[in-house]
């Protein structure tokens, strides 16, 4: 039984493996390699990596299950996919003049405060690098408020103050620990 046998075509057919090759851990190594390019012979992506592993590893089971295969292959290799470093395209990324923009445009959405308190959200999102989730979910007693004075200095600060515009002076961070 091929390993690509149940593709009509017989092309794809002649040019795959048999899948009593895959009993070689050479064999099965080179197999755990394919799975970490792309068609175009690119790196994959860890994620993409992971779930071609465990379709791979589901199928060789499901081979052993039919009796084509004594045992899986995987379990006799030791491997451990590349590591792959994934850059971001800085131009996809909101530089600081653009995060200021996009928080005062959402300052004139809506009424009531609405546009304030998206700017809440995104800001948060943005400065603290928070997920939407998690800035929905923040609660005042989840932020750290730093004071920053004229001199630049930071200090904590005591307690928030309300005023009829909302906080002052404060910048909400992430509480870490």
């Amino acid at each position: 039984m091929a390993i690509v046998g149940l593709y009509p075509c017989g092309g794809v057919e002649a040019a795959s493996l048999d899948l009593a090759a895959l009993e070689e851990a050479k064999m099965a190594r080179l197999a755990l390699h394919a799975l970490t390019l792309c068609l175009d012979g690119k790196a994959a992506a860890s994620t993409t990596i992971a779930r071609k592993r465990a379709v791979f590893h589901a199928l060789l089971e499901y081979a052993v299950e039919l009796e084509e295969l004594s045992a899986n292959p995987l379990h006799k290799v030791k491997w451990k996919p590349p590591k792959t470093t994934e850059t971001v395209d800085p131009r996809v990324v909101v530089n600081p003049r653009q995060a200021q923009e996009l928080l005062t445009a959402v300052t004139y959405i809506g009424r009531r405060g609405r546009g304030r308190r998206l700017m809440a959200l995104f800001a948060c999102m943005y400065y603290a690098a928070l997920r939407p989730a998690e800035a929905v979910g923040l609660r005042i007693q989840d932020a750290n408020y730093l004071y920053r004075a004229g001199d630049g200095s930071q200090s904590t600060y005591p307690a928030l103050r309300s005023t009829p515009s909302g906080p002052t002076a404060a910048t909400p961070t992430r509480n870490v620990g």
